[in-house]
């Protein structure tokens, strides 16, 4: 059986009808997205703790004169394994356990990639976030069904360039419409 509806490297734009306050004003980044489910990343929410918290904890030495990590943060990328880091980032880093995901982007979970950033020599753009969001079979359909989300094709740019925070309003002000007057339900005829 073949899957042709992936939505593997697209963004979720969760919709005002949303009520879980974990995804509101969310952008989630689709990692895979087959028959039995979905896995994806929030690439818009940043935690208190900082790069620095986790190399510091895995006894890494930060290079500072290659590499400054302390101003970076970790983003919340999910309700599930929250105490996992997870880094999405561009070709300009791979290793045999790196999961591409488009042309250009690509998700490395193993220690090696944190050693790599560490010293310089890891991936040009990076997010790292901890924990990841996931979806079973047919729940990730069930809710696009019930306008919980919009879907849009991801963009390299919009995840590694713009600011955390102001992504949501970013992409909602490129498409055009105003989320508000979006109806909350579905209608068939």
């Amino acid at each position: 059986m073949t899957f042709s509806n992936s939505l593997q490297n697209h963004f979720l734009i969760s919709m005002p009808n949303l009520k879980d306050h974990y995804f509101q004003k969310s952008i989630t980044y689709i990692i895979q997205h087959d028959v039995d489910g979905a896995v994806g990343l929030v690439v818009n929410k940043p935690t208190p703790r900082k790069f620095d918290d986790v190399f510091t904890v895995a006894n890494f030495k930060n290079n500072k004169k290659i590499f400054n990590l302390q101003d970076k943060q970790l983003l919340l990328g999910g309700p599930i394994y929250e105490e996992s880091c997870f880094v999405l980032h561009d070709s300009s880093y791979q290793i045999s356990a790196s999961h591409k995901i488009s042309t250009d982007i690509f998700l490395t979970t193993k220690f090696e990639v944190f050693d790599a950033i560490a010293q310089g020599s890891g991936p040009k753009d990076y997010l790292i976030m901890l924990g990841c969001a996931g979806w079973s079979s047919g729940q990730l359909e069930s809710e696009l069904e019930a306008n919980i989300w919009l879907t849009i094709p991801a963009k390299k740019k919009t995840l590694f360039e713009e600011p955390y925070e102001p992504k949501f309003d970013s992409i909602i002000s490129g498409l055009n419409f105003n989320l508000g007057s979006y109806a909350p339900h579905v209608g068939r005829s």
